[in-house]
């Protein structure tokens, strides 16, 4: 089947000017390795949104949506998690987080 991409927004957000937006795909033979290729390039982006699925080849896949132009945005990290059904998934992700030490508004 197709992949789908859908693009979630509010016209009552403040104006920014022109959608500079950009975007990258990255694939790789495990989710780590995909994790660690996004952490990567997220660096130095005003990163707008991330979503991960598998690919047309089935391997795991990662797009990143950006804004054109840098952030002074130049670590990011990763935690991951896995569960038989999405809630469970979430829930063991936002517990990852929080032991983490992360906060509102680093995620």
């Amino acid at each position: 089947g197709n992949l789908i991409i859908s693009a979630h927004y509010s016209p009552e957000l403040p104006d920014r000017g022109e959608l500079a937006l950009h975007f990258n795909v990255h694939q790789a033979a495990t989710w780590t390795q995909v994790y660690e290729q996004v952490a990567e390039d997220c660096n130095f982006k005003e990163v707008v949104d991330l979503s991960g699925c598998p690919g047309e080849d089935k391997k795991p896949g990662f797009i990143i949506f950006y804004y054109a132009g840098e952030s002074p945005l130049n670590s990011v990290e990763f935690v991951q998690a896995q569960a038989r059904n999405w809630v469970a998934a979430a829930q063991s992700c936002i517990r990852k987080l929080s032991e983490a030490g992360v906060q509102a508004g680093q995620v």
